[in-house]
């Protein structure tokens, strides 16, 4: 994703919001410098959480596992 017209921060602003009610966390792996400028235009970053950013899948698991106690597969 490189770009995020006003159309598409509406409704991903109220899906984030949606999903916060219910006690969803979103969390977003490699996203690139573009796509997190644009988030942080929009103000959804803050929404998101500038922690919930991680560069890898490997560290967005590891941050998982880290705040849900479970174990690490082996």
């Amino acid at each position: 994703m490189v770009d995020i017209d006003t159309t598409g921060e509406e409704v991903l602003h109220q899906v984030l919001t949606w999903l916060a009610k219910r006690g969803v966390t979103l969390a977003l792996s490699r996203a690139n410098q573009p796509t997190t400028d644009w988030l942080a235009r929009y103000h959804l970053l803050k929404l998101i959480g500038e922690n919930r950013l991680y560069p890898t899948n490997r560290h967005a698991i590891e941050a998982f596992r880290r705040e849900t106690g479970q174990a690490r597969a082996r």
